[in-house]
């Protein structure tokens, strides 16, 4: 489901089925079904077509993360950062 879809089913159905339809999503790094608190990331799906130049060229790349894997995998990358990616944008 794309972020519309999931907030219209979250206003028509209960905690149960919201648990159901978040497990049909299964983390790509972990493997672990996701629950309704990953789905609060929002869009946390991922697909990526890569262009040139690139060792991935013309792949594309489908990622889905539970919360925790999107934080180390975010963790990792700014880590490795030369300049913080971060923004601030007065949220």
């Amino acid at each position: 489901m794309n972020d519309r879809e999931w907030a219209d089913f979250l206003k028509t159905h209960g905690k149960e089925e919201w648990e159901r339809e978040a497990a049909k999503t299964v983390c790509t790094m972990c493997g672990k079904p996701f629950s309704s608190w990953d789905m609060n990331l929002g869009n946390n799906r991922y697909d990526i077509f890569v262009g040139y130049p690139s060792r991935h060229d013309l792949e594309r790349i489908q990622i889905k993360l539970c919360a925790d894997c999107f934080d180390k995998v975010l963790d990792t990358i700014i880590s490795m950062c030369k300049t913080n990616p971060v923004v601030d944008d007065g949220l």
